[in-house]
């Protein structure tokens, strides 16, 4: 057994959702504790363009993990899912996927270890749970034609990906920062409310009880 004041002082980890509109500062403020802190940015849009104008005495603390997810080539779904479950990958930094036989030689690998963090110093963000969650739907409908609506199976499908992601940042032994931008549901008052969006706005309305603070 671990006393609980021990436990808090060095096994409790903090589990972070910051959700805003698109270029709201949801970056910055997260990159505010490089000052304290070492961060494994995991990049699934382009968010060094931003981070490239902090203070050098916060980049030092930054390592960017670029995972270039887009809707023809939505390689966030499975490299993140695979990340979360195993904590550790080669992530080729020009396709974004795991053990990429295309860059096995000549390419360039980011090697992530979330194994031995310690939540004292070390802090995992994804940026961002909105983006992953259209990359889910993408493979899930990477054979259909464009103008293809998703049908029940398709959401589905999309809900045991997202619901996966979401037990397993609910439970990650380190400190985890995500981004989010919000979209409008309608509860079953018919009062609207703006949530994180991720995945359906079934499981959109219900990522927040994953992590400790909005």
């Amino acid at each position: 057994m671990i006393p609980l004041i021990d436990y808090q002082n060095n096994f409790a980890v903090m589990r972070l959702l910051i959700y805003g509109m698109s270029k709201s500062g949801k970056s910055t403020l997260a990159a505010t504790l490089a000052k304290d802190y070492h961060m494994i940015w995991i990049d699934l849009e382009n968010a060094t363009e931003t981070l490239i104008k902090l203070p050098d005495e916060l980049k030092r603390n930054i390592d960017i993990v670029r995972i270039p997810d887009r809707a023809s080539s939505p390689v966030a779904c499975n490299t993140i899912l695979n990340l979360l479950k195993f904590k550790k990958a080669d992530i080729c930094l020009k396709h974004g996927l795991i053990n990429c036989m295309a860059c096995r030689t000549n390419g360039i690998i980011q090697k992530v270890d979330l194994t031995n963090l310690d939540p004292r110093r070390d802090i995992v963000v994804i940026d961002s749970i909105t983006q992953l969650g259209l990359s889910m739907l993408a493979y899930t409908l990477k054979d259909r034609e464009f103008d293809y609506k998703p049908e029940r199976d398709d959401w589905g499908e999309i809900r045991r990906y997202s619901e996966y992601a979401a037990s397993e940042m609910q439970s990650v032994p380190f400190n985890l920062i995500v981004t989010a931008t919000p979209i409008e549901v309608t509860l079953e008052d018919k009062r609207t409310k703006l949530v994180p969006q991720f995945g359906s706005k079934d499981m959109s309305q219900n990522i927040m009880a994953k992590f400790s603070t909005i």
